[in-house]
């Protein structure tokens, strides 16, 4: 709880302060900054590049999306309806991908990092099974709980059958994901390259030439 505590409160010091300094435009180097977007300009972007893996996308965007879809599935959660976070996981898929591929550009790196990510992301869940597995297995009466209420935990027990991986491998997996996940929070809390790059006018830092 406390790890989530500190986490949660460096969250939103990104999110808040993280380029608040340019609300209204100021100079770097003899050049001005375009104004930072609020909440909802950065959620209307998300939407109107749904499938935009082409051009940048400014630190404080990435941010304002990140807590929108996770405030959205908060929501969810508590409604309780699975169904609706089967349908925001399928629908947000594409425009969270296109939006970490400008991301990745507006710091100049290649969108082609994001192969990594979406590993990463496969591998944590084959992680959470064998967990849940061990769990179930160390627990039987959690297993009975959760038959009593609907939830058939024999395909878990198929998945784990199907692939019987060793304890060292589930380790090289977890560091891979954790190293990655690191990885993308430094990248994603990287500030704007200024003026242009190899993939576009920067959203933040306008080039000189183009004023």
């Amino acid at each position: 709880m406390l790890f989530f505590c500190i986490f949660a409160h460096y969250y939103l010091y990104i999110v808040f302060t993280m380029d608040t300094q340019n609300a209204n435009p100021q100079s770097y180097a003899g050049n001005v900054q375009h104004a930072a977007p609020g909440f909802l300009d950065a959620v209307k972007l998300f939407f109107k590049q749904y499938a935009t893996f082409k051009g940048r996308s400014r630190r404080r965007e990435y941010w304002f999306v990140v807590l929108f879809v996770l405030g959205l599935n908060l929501i969810v959660s508590l409604i309780g309806v699975t169904f609706l976070s089967t349908l925001l996981i399928v629908a947000f898929f594409i425009p969270t991908l296109a939006l970490q591929c400008r991301r990745l550009h507006d710091i100049g790196r290649t969108g082609h990092w994001i192969w990594f990510d979406l590993i990463a992301n496969i591998l944590a869940y084959v992680i959470m099974i064998y967990m849940l597995v061990a769990m179930l297995t160390s627990v039987p009466q959690l297993a009975i709980e959760l038959d009593k209420q609907g939830i058939d935990t024999s395909m878990l027990y198929q998945i784990a059958d199907v692939a019987d991986l060793p304890f060292y491998v589930i380790l090289v997996m977890a560091i891979y994901v954790i190293a990655v996940k690191i990885n993308f929070l430094v990248f994603n809390c990287t500030d704007s390259q200024k003026g242009d790059n190899q993939y576009g006018p920067s959203t933040k830092y306008p080039n000189p030439s183009n004023q």
